[in-house]
């Protein structure tokens, strides 16, 4: 019973999270580390089989215990949201500008390990920051940006490398992303936590399915800090883990090296602490709300109230203020004064015009404008925020192509409808459908055509029977059904309504095809009825290719129920399995399979990973059925690698071999060397025979010389 309950707790929890979440079983040992396993597990402590006893978490009695679905599906998303550290640098709240060299010396991604981020960034708390920097998984290296304020995520990857100079400059509400000191992602977004937040390095895992996966050691060099005014000392650094479970809940680690300034990453324990320096001078923080004037709420770091002006100018806190740089000073009881520079987007009100189709359909949208403001209506025109200079909008609404614009002001954007599918069932058998004059295509009684929602007219007729026409207007998102009945012009004829069942089961067969004298008379629907028109009894048979066919006596104004039997289905077992493989020279392996036996074939396809999962993997195709083996190249040594070869037939259908591991051994290394010893003696040989070869000429143009003398 344990095992369809189980495959149907995972086939649930695949459909909520959208993908395919794979082996579960260390994702699920992962959550009964965590203060969430007796939430979505009821423990199983007391009772015993043959030798073993149950007991408190796993045990080889009842395993975790026994599912809370609704919990398990929860709790198991808060452990897929993954988990890091933070490394703060005191003193930093009013910086603008990051960079550092970091360097990730090896891959080392275990089967489970998801994707390991090294980042660099400004940071109030998990949910807003911004992070840009390298991140590698099983498939390689990747530059990765993420800005996060307040529910709104903005975030993308580019191609990277393990080791590069990674920058984040923040200019007004333009935010640079570099690499190399050359711009590669730039975005005009609004950042509500600027006025509360540090420069930090981090480090964070994500998508791991174990817990607490080993990582690979980085390092964060040259490590610069400015702002408008020049470089900003830190004064120190502290570290602090984040994840759904804590700050505790954390496997890496910060190392700080004062002599190089530089930090290390890696697998440790410790987070949670100071690891240079001390505790950064107090300074003026604000939160801003924005808006044409937007609203700014100031404090002070060590808590103390204090009186703030503006420009100079003694304020009220908060304080409604336009766009523009500011100079912010806070004075204690004590007469104590910080101060700060600050900068506040310029916002303005702009209208944009919605324009989509069909004309008698208003659709519901979510408008995004510079990754922050969002709006959901269904009007044709909006009022909406946007920031000065260059502007970005996104559309998005159901049924329709998600639309972007770009531009110094967003003034129009256009909802394009996706196409929608229509399907017209006709009982009768020689039918023909058109949708706005275009013939439909057809399988059995099923006559289908994707069409651009609008006004839609359909026409179906059929020769002897009366034409039906019908216009509907089609919804974006929304696909028809419709079922038609044609009725005879002949009014001899008489209708006959009947169902075809499984004989077994007695549930009804969908498009069962009806003939009499070899012609097609109709066809049943997806409930297995079906309407035919008779002016006296027929025999009638019934085809489906996976049963046996029924020829049936059939009168008019009868309601007859055909049973069908299931045909008996011949499997053909075909063995097919790789046979040998062996690393060969330091690039390539040799790959042997057996040969497909059948000659219903067209390929082989030899695909191969690094992960044995077969994440992303490399092919090679060869067209030869008498092909039994092949050379796979680009290997780097000391991997292991992972080979599937699939033979396809002219149809696309496949049969798999095996999976087998290739990695390097003392005795492939030998073969290799002997190899390439093999190679080295055959040049080493040719050479002596030219050389040889040479002196033997010379002598004998010698000997002619001396003879004609």
């Amino acid at each position: 019973i344990s095992t369809p309950m189980w495959a149907g707790i995972i086939a649930i929890m695949d459909q909520y999270y959208g993908k395919s979440l794979g082996f579960v079983n260390p994702l699920f040992y992962k959550l009964s580390e965590t203060k969430y396993y007796t939430n979505a597990f009821t423990e199983i402590k007391s009772g015993s089989n043959a030798g073993y006893s149950a007991g408190p978490g796993w045990n080889p009695v009842t395993g975790l215990g026994t599912p809370k679905v609704s919990n398990l599906i929860n709790d198991t998303g808060k452990i897929m949201n993954g988990y890091g550290t933070v490394a703060v640098f005191n003193n930093t709240s009013y910086a603008t500008d990051i960079s550092a060299s970091i360097n990730v010396p090896g891959n080392n991604v275990e089967q489970f390990n998801g994707s390991t981020y090294y980042y660099l960034g400004f940071y109030e708390n998990q949910t807003n920051y911004i992070k840009f920097g390298i991140s590698t998984n099983s498939t390689g290296y990747y530059y990765k940006y993420s800005i996060y304020d307040n529910g709104t995520e903005t975030r993308g990857i580019l191609p990277g490398a393990p080791s590069a100079y990674i920058g984040i400059k923040i200019s007004g509400a333009e935010i640079y992303f570099t690499v190399n000191n050359s711009t590669v992602k730039e975005l005009n977004v609004p950042v509500s936590f600027s006025g509360d937040y540090h420069a930090v390095a981090g480090a964070q895992q994500d998508n791991a399915k174990i817990n607490f996966v080993n990582i690979s050691k980085a390092t964060y060099s040259n490590i610069d800090i400015t702002n408008a005014t020049g470089r900003i000392n830190y004064t120190g650094i502290y570290t602090s883990g984040y994840s759904n479970m804590g700050t505790d809940y954390s496997n890496i680690t910060f190392s700080y090296n004062s002599s190089a300034k530089s930090l290390t990453a890696y697998m440790g324990k410790e987070v949670n602490k100071q690891i240079y320096g001390k505790a950064g001078a107090v300074h003026i923080l604000y939160s801003i709300t924005f808006g044409k004037n937007s609203t700014l709420k100031f404090s002070l770091s060590n808590g103390n109230s204090a009186t703030y002006a503006v420009n100079g100018s003694t304020k009220f806190n908060p304080v409604s203020l336009s766009g523009g740089y500011y100079n912010i000073s806070a004075t204690e009881s004590s007469g104590v004064t910080f101060y700060r520079e600050i900068h506040v987007p310029t916002i303005r009100v702009v209208s944009v015009t919605i324009s989509s189709s069909p004309s008698y359909y208003s659709p519901q949208y979510t408008l995004i404008v510079d990754h922050y403001f969002g709006y959901t209506s269904s009007s044709k025109t909006i009022d909406v925020y946007e920031l000065s200079g260059n502007n970005n909008a996104t559309i998005n609404s159901t049924g329709y192509f998600t639309a972007n614009a770009s531009a110094s002001t967003i003034g129009f954007l256009t909802l394009k409808p996706e196409k929608v599918l229509v399907d017209v069932f006709v009982s009768n058998g020689n039918a023909t459908v058109t949708l706005n004059g275009v013939k439909t295509n057809s399988i059995g009684g099923y006559h289908f055509l994707y069409v651009t929602p609008d006004t839609t007219y359909i026409n179906a007729t059929d020769t002897g029977y009366t034409s039906q026409n019908q216009s509907m207007n089609l919804t974006p998102g929304q696909n028809i059904h419709i079922s038609l009945v044609l009725s005879p012009k002949n009014s001899s004829f008489k209708a006959v309504q009947g169902t075809v069942e499984n004989v077994q089961y007695g549930y009804g067969l969908s498009n069962v095809n009806i003939t009499s004298d070899g012609k097609t008379i109709g066809y049943t629907n997806s409930s297995g009825q079906f309407v035919l028109f008779l002016n006296g009894t027929t025999n009638a048979t019934f085809h489906e290719y996976l049963y046996v066919n029924n020829t049936t006596s059939i009168s008019p104004g009868s309601s007859p129920v055909v049973y069908m039997s299931p045909a008996s289905v011949s499997v053909l077992v075909i063995n097919f399995k790789i046979t040998y493989s062996l690393p060969l020279g330091f690039y390539y392996a040799f790959v042997s399979w057996d040969k497909y036996p059948s000659t219903n074939f067209a390929e082989y396809v030899v695909a191969y990973s690094n992960n044995s999962l077969m994440l992303n993997p490399h092919t090679e195709v060869i067209s030869s059925r008498g092909t039994d083996f092949g050379f796979i190249p680009g290997l780097t040594p000391g991997k292991t690698y992972y080979v599937i070869v699939d033979a396809y037939t002219p149809s696309g259908s496949f049969v798999s071999s095996n999976e087998v591991a290739v990695h390097y051994t003392i005795i492939s290394y030998l073969i290799t060397l002997l190899i390439f010893a093999g190679i080295v003696a055959y040049i080493v040989f040719i050479i002596l025979f030219f050389i040889r070869r040479k002196k033997r000429k010379k002598m004998n143009e010698e000997e002619y010389d001396y003879f004609q003398y």
